[in-house]
């Protein structure tokens, strides 16, 4: 029973990651966008 949440644990646990490896880059390239308008704005 243990093992079986270990288990499930990690592939929330992996699951999460790949969310957050999904989503950073669009982030990253969201606010990379807003600078760069910004100070070719001005």
């Amino acid at each position: 029973m243990h093992t079986i949440l270990c288990l499930h644990n990690g592939k929330a646990i992996s699951i999460a990651l790949d969310e957050v490896k999904t989503s950073f880059p669009t982030t990253i390239g969201g606010i990379w966008a807003i600078l760069v308008l910004f100070v070719s704005f001005f």
